[in-house]
């Protein structure tokens, strides 16, 4: 018994490390005539088939005398596989080979289609919920691609902002949106292609209730582009209800909360109020950690009404009190990380309730205190930006004053 569970522990394990965080194994040089585009449009609509998309493959096309070695000395239009690491010659040709043959080329050289194994594994594991989490991601991921390159925009992703050294990231917990007003409209089929196998993976966990205890690790790293799918939009609505009802059980989990918040914000974010209303929390939570930093970030970003502001002013006052604040303390920190993050989850949103709810005096206080506690140099200009954003252009010229004088 215990052989065939090893053997399937090292499929999966096997399955799990295959290509995460790894570079494509090689890519794909396309040489053209000059001026010409044939040979590149042609291998262009080719790997967007639904059978070779899924490779991923990285392509770049030359023109023929041009200025890299292998287009200096091209005579006719043609192309190579190359290994990423050795610049070797793997495949190569004079014109476009079929889906099924490139297909096999890809295979040869490492490439994987890492869903259709997973769902392979699946059908002998089903309960794996460490493949059914992988799948999912893959999935998500592929339905991004798609949605991108559909609506006509950029987004990055978590992982791309942390890269070019955008901090700020790091304080997000998935309620930020994607600016999409200048994305291309949807229509049913590009929807349907780009998030029907995601959609299809997701609503069966649903449905087998395998999503209770899966890790929804593609919440973590998702780019926000479901508000502009009905077909995301569709699947949320159906099983909101269900984590609702999983949330009456556990007030306080965080992963849930993290689903329900993607969902509630890719519909609208219209039903957090009901259900805050519905949920009885532990007597022994403090005040500072209800609701929940995420629903809290949900209702801030949602509030319209004079009770909504006062309500979170409340909370987030209990917030600021409540344990420890480098913005309170009289240190010099190494990095302003931990400044950046308790302006972002503490201080920020206190001003800025304050500042809604029209106790400017309160914010001033406030922001005189963390100014005479920390040595942060970018709190000024945090204040004064989030000042303009609440349309308090004299507090935001005065908040920028105060830096400037430091």
């Amino acid at each position: 018994m215990l052989a065939p569970l090893r053997a399937q522990n090292a499929v999966l394990r096997t399955l799990l490390d295959r290509d995460r965080g790894d570079a494509p194994p090689a890519r794909l040089v396309v040489v053209d005539a000059k001026g010409s585009r044939a040979l590149a449009d042609g291998f262009s609509s080719l790997l967007s088939s639904e059978t070779l998309r899924v490779y991923a493959v990285p392509v770049q096309d030359l023109a023929m005398g041009g200025a890299e070695t292998r287009a200096a000395l091209a005579k006719r239009p043609q192309w190579f596989l190359l290994d990423a690491k050795s610049d070797a010659v793997l495949a190569g040709g004079m014109t476009l080979p079929s889906p099924a043959a490139l297909a096999q080329i890809l295979e040869r050289a490492g490439f994987h289609d890492r869903a259709r194994e997973l769902r392979a594994y699946l059908k002998r594991d089903p309960d794996s919920l460490e493949a059914r989490d992988q799948l999912l991601s893959v999935l998500r991921q592929r339905g991004e691609a798609a949605a991108l390159r559909f609506l006509g925009v950029q987004v990055e992703s978590l992982e791309e902002r942390l890269e070019r050294g955008d901090e700020a990231a790091l304080f997000e917990d998935g309620s930020t949106k994607a600016d999409l007003s200048k994305a291309k409209p949807l229509n049913p089929v590009q929807d349907l292609e780009a998030w029907s196998a995601f959609t299809g993976e997701l609503d069966a966990a649903f449905r087998g209730g395998q999503w209770r205890e899966l890790d929804q690790a593609w919440l973590r790293g998702g780019r926000p582009l479901d508000e502009a799918s009905p077909t995301l939009q569709g699947l949320y609505l159906r099983w909101m209800p269900e984590v609702e009802n999983a949330l009456r059980e556990d007030p306080s989990s965080e992963s849930l909360w993290a689903l329900w918040c993607w969902m509630s914000q890719a519909t609208g974010g219209h039903r957090l109020g009901p259900l805050l209303a519905s949920l009885q929390p532990s007597p022994l939570t403090p005040k500072g950690d209800w609701p929940p930093p995420r629903a809290a970030r949900l209702w801030l970003e949602t509030a319209k009404t004079p009770a909504d502001w006062a309500a979170l002013k409340a909370h987030y006052e209990a917030v600021w009190e409540e344990g420890f604040h480098p913005l309170r303390e009289r240190s010099v920190e190494k990095s302003s990380i931990p400044w950046e993050r308790d302006w972002s989850e503490a201080l920020a949103p206190l001003i800025e309730c304050c500042l809604r709810s029209g106790d400017a005096a309160r914010a001033e206080s406030l922001l005189r205190g963390a100014m005479s506690a920390s040595a942060w140099s970018g709190l000024s200009a945090r204040a004064s930006a989030l000042a303009a954003r609440c349309g308090k252009p004299a507090l935001a010229k005065r908040w920028a004053a105060w830096g400037a004088a430091r």
